[in-house]
């Protein structure tokens, strides 16, 4: 369980808590922020737009032990031309974090009323489109990377893939040594170290 601080544990028990999500995602052209409150939240440094897009974010569950957790969020009504500039950008792997914050009733955000709730990458995107499109992301936890097979191999061809044209060229001689036939000098050959 995240702790959760004094002034939140005081202002869940009130009688009406208004809760509002802020998703931030650190892309390679910069970070996108979205908050699905009806206004702008300026949080961290950054500014979580109240654009309407947020249209939900799944249960997010915390699990004993080392077992990997995935959280979804939906982007509804998102208009046509938002979703070719979608298609464009690389999400796989990027950092996602998820806060969860409590705001007054007219909507004033405090940062003390807010906390982070997951932290993750993005691992895939989907949707559909009908009368306004929708598009579903799905975030894994960091322990998702430990349940991924590693298709790596200490061969010359996985060298070269990973570090092109950097000189490196250790590998290449790795299928020669395999078949070597090394002589070792004896001990009376070689010069006394006590010397």
């Amino acid at each position: 369980m995240r702790p959760l601080t004094a002034q939140m544990l005081a202002a869940l028990v009130e009688p009406v808590v208004r809760i509002v999500y802020l998703v931030r995602m650190d892309l390679d052209a910069g970070v996108e922020a979205m908050n699905s409150g009806f206004r702008d939240i300026v949080f961290d440094g950054v500014t979580y737009t109240a654009s309407g897009r947020l249209g939900s974010v799944s249960g997010i569950t915390e699990t004993p032990g080392a077992k990997s957790s995935s959280v979804t969020i939906t982007l509804s009504g998102v208009h046509a031309d938002a979703i070719s500039s979608l298609v464009d950008v690389q999400y796989l792997g990027r950092k996602c974090r998820i806060y969860i914050a409590l705001v007054s009733e007219g909507g004033e955000f405090d940062a003390d009323l807010c906390t982070l709730v997951f932290t993750g990458s993005l691992d895939s995107i989907s949707g559909s489109i009908g009368n306004g499109a929708n598009v579903i992301f799905a975030v894994r936890s960091r322990l998702a990377d430990w349940e991924r097979e590693r298709k790596i191999n200490y061969t010359d061809a996985d060298q070269q893939k990973l570090f092109p044209g950097q000189g490196d060229k250790g590998f290449e001689f790795i299928p020669q040594l395999s078949q070597k036939k090394l002589i070792w000098p004896r001990a009376a050959f070689l010069p006394d170290p006590r010397v």
